[in-house]
C-alpha cells in the first residue's frame, strides 16, 4: 500500500511531496521488542567514534532522540530529564546512564558540546555515563525504524518535527517503556529504570510497586487505577488492624468473665 502511494506521487511530479505536514509524520511507533541497534556507528561529543552497543551491558539507558540545535523544546525536553534524575535519588553512572543521539544529520560533534555544556552548568553530569551522539542520515534512520521513531524536516521553520520523549531500555538497549513529555516525575524515572534493570536498581518496596502498578504514558505518571488499588488496600489493612484489636479485646473479656 505504502509502495502504491508513493509511485502515484510519483507520477504526479512529486508536487505532493511537498504539501505533507511534518507535524503528521512525527510520531512514535509501537514495535515489538524494540531495541537500540548496537552496532550502529555515530561519534560522540569528544569527536570519538562510537556504537550504541559500546554502552550495552552496564546500568539501564536513558534514550533521547533531539535536535542539538533545535530552537523549540528539545532543550527543554533534556533539561526536564536532568531535572527529575536530580531528584531520583539514583546514581548516574552506577545505576542508569543517559545518550542522547541527533535527529538532524547536519549536526556533529561541535553541537553535541555545546549542547552538553549547557546542561553540564545546571546539572551535575558525568561524562563517564551522558553520551551525546551524532551520525549521518541512513545510522539516524536505522535507529529510528528500530525504537519505532518518526520525525519529518519543517522546511518553513527549518528544524526537524518530533515527538518530545525519553526511552528507558534494559542494560542489553531493549525498550522498556516510553516517558512523553518535557517534565519527568522523579518517582516516574525511578520506577521505569527499576522495571528496566530487572530489580537490580531500587528498593525492594519499589519492585513490589511495579507488580501492580501501570504507567500512563499520556501524562507521565502511574495509573490512578493502580494507585486507587493501593489506597484500597492500604484502607482494608487499617481496617483489618482494629478488627483485630476488637477481636482480641473481645476474647480478653470473656476470659475475664
Amino acid at each position: 500500500m505504502k509502495l502504491l502511494v508513493l509511485f502515484l506521487l510519483l507520477l504526479s511530479g512529486g508536487t505532493a511531496l511537498a504539501d505533507i505536514d511534518p507535524t503528521r509524520v512525527a510520531g512514535i511507533d509501537r514495535i515489538a521488542d524494540a531495541h537500540l541497534p548496537g552496532d550502529t556507528r555515530l561519534v560522540d561529543q569528544d569527536g570519538n567514534p562510537a556504537r550504541l552497543g559500546d554502552y550495552f551491558g552496564g546500568p539501564p539507558l536513558l534514550f533521547a532522540a533531539v535536535q542539538f540545535n533545535c530552537p523549540n523544546l528539545c532543550g527543554v525536553t533534556l533539561d526536564g530529564l536532568f531535572a527529575g534524575l536530580a531528584g531520583a535519588g539514583l546514581v548516574i553512572g552506577r545505576d542508569y546512564r543517559v545518550v542522547v543521539m541527533s535527529i538532524d544529520p547536519h549536526e556533529g560533534p561541535a553541537e553535541a558540546r555545546k549542547s552538553l555544556s549547557g546542561l553540564a552548568e545546571r546539572w551535575a553530569i558525568d561524562p563517564h555515563a551522558v553520551h551525546f551522539l551524532s551520525g549521518p542520515a541512513p545510522v539516524i534512520e536505522t535507529v529510528g525504524r528500530a525504537m519505532g521513531i518518526r520525525s519529518g524536516w519543517d522546511e518553513e521553520h527549518r528544524q526537524f518535527a518530533h515527538i518530545t520523549a525519553v526511552a528507558v531500555t534494559t542494560p542489553a538497549g531493549r525498550l522498556s517503556r516510553w516517558l512523553m513529555g518535557v517534565q519527568f516525575d522523579p518517582r516516574a524515572l525511578r520506577l521505569g529504570l527499576v522495571q528496566a534493570s530487572g530489580g537490580k536498581v531500587g528498593t525492594l518496596g519499589e519492585q513490589v510497586l511495579l507488580l501492580c502498578y501501570g504507567y500512563d504514558p499520556i501524562h507521565g505518571r502511574y495509573a490512578w487505577v493502580a494507585q486507587r488499588m493501593l489506597e484500597i488496600s492500604g484502607a482494608a489493612t487499617v481496617a483489618g488492624f482494629f478488627l483485630f484489636l476488637w477481636l482480641t479485646h473481645r476474647q480478653e473479656r470473656r476470659r475475664a468473665r
